[in-house]
């Protein structure tokens, strides 16, 4: 069933490169985990979560243009306990990541899109998938590689969930305890904020269009994904406008007795502000990432699911924080929580001024 997605098996050697700096500041210090690119600041988490490379197994690498793959990858690359790299449209636009990998000593590299990796272990390195696993296998020593791609965002997805539900253990729950998120496959604002507790907790994440989950009688690979692994619950993320109640119907269907519970606000950050709210009601630390560009949050995720923290989602360009995140760091303050700042990407991602904004609330100053 499915033939549409591409799986296979290979290895590879992963290293650290780039960096993160730490800046003293009242009351504690904070960290900020940057490159001079996406692909610099995903390498600089990645060297966050893997302090001791030795221990990394292997890494999930990722689309470095377009949001839905990487998405998908999430909760399967924290499960997994792997970091996620960034790859562009061939080895000259991955050499960063691509190097990073070669110095640092994993057994396996997995990716997630591009239907046609699998003939680069025939010899064939002409599409860009097949080049970049032409070169890790050429000079990075690459053994096995575990790899899933369809057609289009949605299948691919589908073909991820299936994975992520394949692995054995999360959480110690079985497949039918296990919760499901649905967010909007083309629109990833509101589907930053639930990244890091999807991952943390296993759940997997599930595109769709804003009326219904596309594929659905065509292929029928996730309704039989409901049936098989009947999910306990499952978490509809933004409002009627990207996600709409006949997506709730479609699932009914097949689940009719299956808990839906909507977590939305009027935009992107009043739906962050429900979602930190009910999930991260008390963190020790906080990561504040850019809320209209989606790379350094979703490389970031399985970071933050590590340290059972939020991303906190900024507007760059706005002179003050969104009402939603203010009126959380408000909160958090007010029960005497003082989380560690973290900020995923350079200053022009999350300005320094605007995370001197978040120690000022979270100290009183604000």
């Amino acid at each position: 069933m499915f033939k549409k997605f591409l799986c296979l098996a290979m290895s590879l050697v992963f290293v650290l490169g780039v960096g993160a700096t730490t800046v003293q500041a009242a009351p504690q210090a904070i960290n900020r985990f940057y490159g001079a690119d996406r692909f610099g600041t995903a390498i600089a988490i990645a060297k966050e979560l893997n302090k001791n490379p030795q221990e990394a197994h292997s890494a999930m690498f990722v689309p470095a243009y377009d949001f839905p793959d990487a998405l998908s990858a999430c909760t399967y690359a924290t499960q997994t306990k792997e970091p996620i790299l960034l790859r562009g449209n061939g080895v000259s636009d991955s050499m960063e990541s691509l190097m990073f990998a070669k110095n640092m000593s994993i057994s396996e590299a997995d990716y997630v899109g591009g239907i046609d990796a699998p003939p680069a272990w025939k010899g064939d390195v002409g599409t860009p998938i097949s080049r970049i696993i032409h070169w890790l296998k050429k000079n990075a020593g690459v053994v096995s590689e575990i790899g899933c791609g369809a057609q289009d965002r949605f299948l691919t997805n589908q073909g991820v969930v299936y994975m992520t539900l394949g692995q054995e253990g999360i959480n110690d729950q079985k497949p039918s305890q296990i919760p499901m998120v649905i967010v909007n496959g083309y629109d990833f604002a509101d589907a930053l904020g639930i990244a890091p507790e999807a991952a943390r907790m296993g759940w997997p994440i599930v595109l769709s269009e804003k009326d219904s989950i596309p594929d659905w009688s065509q292929y029928t690979v996730f309704p039989q994904i409901l049936k098989e692994d009947a999910p306990s619950k499952i978490y509809v993320v933004g409002g009627e406008g990207v996600v709409s109640d006949k997506v709730i119907s479609q699932v009914k269907a097949v689940l009719p007795n299956v808990q839906i519970e909507r977590l939305a606000g009027a935009d992107r950050f009043k739906t962050l502000g429900v979602i930190l709210k009910k999930f991260f009601p008390k963190p020790h630390q906080i990561y504040l990432a850019d809320g209209y560009n989606y790379p350094d949050a979703l490389a970031g995720a399985p970071l933050a699911a590590a340290n059972n923290a939020p991303i906190v989602l900024i507007d760059p360009n706005a002179k003050s924080l969104p009402p939603s995140v203010y009126n959380y760091l408000v909160s958090l303050r007010q029960q005497g929580i003082d989380p560690q700042i973290n900020v995923f990407g350079g200053t022009a991602a999350v300005p320094d001024r605007v995370v001197q904004q978040v120690s000022d609330v979270l100290n009183g100053k604000g």
